[in-house]
């Protein structure tokens, strides 16, 4: 039987949620969030889950951006109640980063390493190794 009052309460469980994050978030909050919003979908049955398939939907991830930006669909747009466009394929990018890094790592192991390699970067040359791209 369908619920409307526990619906509702869970809406706004999820706005409550939503606004935290809006007004609190910080790298280790939102692996940890990505990991168990994944979790509680389904998508580590029995914890585990490939590492190959999780990286290859990474790249599909920024494929989808490709193709918003190659039909020229724009930023950011809603689409039957659904966000769309390339900043949204990058949220998702995002999301399943920090998804993939909540179960390989800890927040502050995957923090620790980025502010290291952020850090590394600052003393590369310019277009370092004379690379094109």
């Amino acid at each position: 039987m369908y619920d409307d009052h526990g619906v509702e309460r869970e809406f706004d469980r999820l706005r409550k949620r939503v606004h935290e994050l809006e007004t609190n978030v910080n790298l280790p909050m939102f692996i940890k969030e990505c990991t168990r919003v994944s979790d509680e979908h389904g998508w580590w049955p029995n914890g585990e889950r490939n590492f190959g398939e999780a990286i290859a939907l990474l790249h599909s991830e920024l494929s989808e951006a490709l193709e918003e930006w190659r039909k020229d669909r724009g930023l950011f747009y809603v689409k039957d109640g659904k966000p769309e466009g390339i900043l949204t394929e990058f949220a998702d990018l995002f999301i399943r980063a920090g998804d993939l890094l909540g179960h390989i790592a800890t927040p502050e192991e995957f923090e620790q390493a980025l502010l290291a390699k952020m850090k590394y970067n600052e003393t590369r040359p310019f277009r370092h190794g004379g690379q094109k791209a």
